[in-house]
């Protein structure tokens, strides 16, 4: 693993983790991943977010896999959690980002480059909102909405690259 908090605040400013299994893990507390930062994970996750974080910031971040399939980001997510990206590239992955719960604004410039039959975005019923604007979306798969419960999604200027 590259980097594992168990609550706080965790800031990551032109950071490079490669060559481990899951890039970074933070349980609780919040989460700010700034312009540069690099992470190359080979398993699951490359940023995985438990029930107990508050908020997630990625700008200018670039989480790639190693196309065997894994996920970019995974979030639990506590039912306050609030996770922008803005400028974030995902690839290499089979799912771009998983949201169990929370809301998500995903900002210009964020591309989502999913294989094998993935999914872009996936979101389970727990999630309050969804908000994506200038987005790209590339891949063999779906980008999933379906399972988001009861809240707002909002899609503008989102490019279907797999259209």
């Amino acid at each position: 693993m590259g980097i594992y908090a168990a609550g706080g605040e965790v800031m990551l400013d032109e950071v490079n983790i490669s060559g481990v299994e899951m890039g970074v893990k933070v349980e609780k507390g919040t989460l700010k991943i700034l312009e540069g930062t690099q992470i190359h994970f080979m398993g699951e996750y490359g940023v995985k977010l438990g029930s107990g974080v508050k908020s997630a910031d990625l700008r200018g971040t670039t989480i790639r896999g190693d196309g065997s399939g894994g996920t970019g980001i995974y979030v639990m997510g506590g039912g306050t959690l609030e996770m922008t990206l803005d400028g974030v590239t995902v690839s290499g992955v089979q799912m771009g980002i998983t949201m169990m719960s929370g809301a998500l604004d995903v900002k210009e410039r964020t591309t989502i480059d999913f294989e094998k039959n993935g999914w872009g975005i996936y979101m389970r019923d727990g999630v309050t909102s969804a908000s994506l604007t200038g987005t790209s979306n590339y891949g063999k798969g779906k980008w999933v909405w379906d399972t988001c419960g009861g809240g707002d999604r909002d899609d503008d200027d989102v490019g279907w690259g797999n259209d």
